[in-house]
Order: C-alpha cells, then structure tokens, then sequence
C-alpha cells in the first residue's frame, strides 16, 4: 500500500539488465512475468480481503502463466499449503481458500495433459522436461565423471542445437541416427526412453549432481544477465560466461574469463556490482520490515508471500539442470527483489501507509 515504494520498485526493475535484455527480444519471460504477477497481485488481494473470488482469479492467471512456462506447474500447490498455515486460525477459509486456488488451477493443467496423451502418447504437462532432463542435466553430470566438455557430450547425445523448436520431430533426427531402432517410436515413447536414461545416470552419480545443481543455483542468482550488453559494447559475440563456467567449472571459469575477454569481465563485475547492491538494499528491506518499520495488518502476511514464491523460483532453478544455470531464470523472483530493494532505500522512521 506504499505509492513511493511501489514507484521505486518500478524504476529499480526498469533498469535491471535483465528487463533491458527482454525489451529487444521476442521470448516468453516477458508475457510470463505479466501472468505470475497479476495471479500474485490476486493472492495479496485476497489476503487483504479474504474474497473467495478474487482467489478465482488468481488461479485462472496462474494456470495461463504455467501455459506460457512450466515453471509454475507446482506453484499452486505450493500456495495452497501456505493458504492453510495462513489462514490456520481463520474459520471457514482453512480448507476453502487452498481448495478453491486448486480448482481454479489444476483442472485446466489436467486437461492439458490429456490432451496430450491423447495426441501424442505423452502424459506429461511439457516435453521439455524430458529434453532437459537428458540433453542437459545426463550430459553434465556425464561431462562432470568424464572430466570432458558438456558441448561435446550433449552432441554426441544427438542434440540439435540452435534449433527454434524443440517440439518437432526434426530435432530427433541426429538422436535417431544414433538409436534407428527408435525411428518407429512416438515422440511420447522416445521422450520416455530419454526420461529413463536420464534418470538412470543422475542416480548412479547423484553427489555429482548435487554439486552441478548447487553451482546452477548460483549461476541463476549471482550471473549478471548481461549478455545482450555483451553484443553492444563487444561486436564477435563473445562466449557467454555461463559456457565457459559450465565448461571450465566455478573455479576457473572467472579466471578463463578474465583472461580471454578482460573487457567483458570487467563490464560483468561492474554489473554485479550494482546486483550485489541491489540484494543488499533488498535484505535490508527484510529487514526493516520484520521489524515492524512498516505498518500495516498485510505487512507480513505478503513478506512471506514474497519470500516463499521466491525460494520457489529458486529451487526449480537449482533443480534444472543446466537449463537452470542462466540468469533468464532469475527473472521471476527479480520484481519481489526490487520491491524488497524499494523498500530497504527507505529511512528507518516509521513509515505510515
């Protein structure tokens, strides 16, 4: 209910390099982010008021925000769970608030995945999970063992890179040329095969990909997500860090970057520079809030609600594999960070509605 944090969270978001990045690119973070915060904004809504309908809502944009990007396929029952221990003391609402944001989201999902099983023999909500799964996270933990590039393993695999379209067929085709007997499989089959093989390997080496899922977790949140200011300033389009750390490991990919682009090194530190400041001022307005600096009966209730969907976020991240180990994967907790961020620039007066 604060207008000056509100205004400064939107200009601290306005010039985060990741927003820069997706305003001269045609993916779907953009359209994403719009659904998860409008179904947020709902949550918050109900919170305040305590209006089953406006719960409705919140779910109809959260199920077409898990349309645009998967990433939210377990979010809603996330919230349900923090709905129930919220609202533990609220009579009525214990059961009914979590049962109506499931039925608003869920239906819609299962309908999908019929759908699909239908067409393809596949019963999952998004193949991608099989494509992750084992051109990315089998490849490097496979890379990490072998001690060899990821690149390297990943294309032996059969991956198709710099393809538009990962659903098609045509990105089978170098797959199929190391397994013709899948050539009469459907795609719901082949993507079953993959999912059994990945898994397969990520058990046989889970250490390995314990550390791998840590070092992607703090790709997602400490890598500058510059990558587009790399193309600006430095015509050639040189090797994005996340490669070369991927590749070179967490040690001695800084070292290898440093080294072969000190130009894009330096450009990145000085990003992180300001990212670094910018969780800084966001801890502090944690801070200040915890303490009560801001009144208000909905203070806490949506901290929580801020922080949760956040370790949220951050935790499918860690998980993904290397598709994971990007800072596009940061772009939905990065408008809770410059909320948080607004907040902390604040004196430590108290601070009235």
């Amino acid at each position: 209910d604060n207008n000056r944090i509100a205004l400064g969270a939107a200009w601290i978001f306005a010039f985060d390099p990741l927003s820069v990045n997706n305003s001269v690119k045609l993916i779907s973070d953009s359209l994403f982010l719009v659904l998860f915060l409008l179904s947020l904004e709902r949550v918050a809504e109900f919170l305040r008021g305590h209006r089953l309908r406006v719960l409705v809502l919140a779910g109809l944009w959260l199920a077409a925000a898990t349309f645009v990007r998967p990433v939210t396929y377990y979010l809603s029952v996330a919230l349900a769970l923090g709905l129930f221990v919220v609202l533990a003391r609220t009579p009525g609402l214990r059961w009914k608030a979590p049962a109506v944001l499931l039925i608003s989201v869920l239906p819609w999902l299962a309908a999908w995945q019929i759908r699909n099983w239908v067409e393809t023999g596949y019963g999952e909500f998004s193949s991608v999970r099989e494509i992750n799964l084992y051109f990315f996270d089998a490849a490097e933990v496979t890379a990490g063992v072998e001690h060899r590039k990821f690149n390297d393993v990943r294309t032996e695999l059969g991956y198709l890179q710099f393809t538009n379209d990962i659903g098609q067929d045509y990105l089978f085709q170098p797959y199929l040329a190391l397994h013709p007997d899948q050539a009469g499989w459907s795609q719901g089959q082949r993507l079953a095969f993959m999912h059994t093989e990945a898994v397969r390997v990520i058990r046989a080496h889970g250490g390995v990909y314990l550390r791998l899922c840590l070092t992607h977790l703090f790709m997602t949140v400490f890598e500058p997500g510059a990558a587009f200011f790399d193309i600006l300033l430095f015509p050639g389009d040189p090797r994005h860090v996340t490669g070369i750390i991927r590749e070179e490991g967490l040690a001695r990919g800084p070292i290898l970057l440093a080294k072969t682009y000190p130009w894009v090194a330096a450009e990145k530190a000085a990003f992180a520079v300001v990212m670094l400041g910018l969780y800084l001022l966001a801890v502090r307005g944690v801070i200040l809030a915890v303490r009560g600096v801001f009144r208000g009966s909905m203070q806490n209730v949506c901290l929580w609600l801020l922080l949760g969907t956040s370790l949220y976020f951050l935790a499918v991240s860690g998980a993904a594999g290397g598709q994971g180990a990007s800072s596009r994967y940061r772009v939905p907790i990065m408008p809770v960070v410059c909320i948080l961020a607004a907040a902390g620039t604040r004196p430590k007066k108290t601070i009235a509605h």
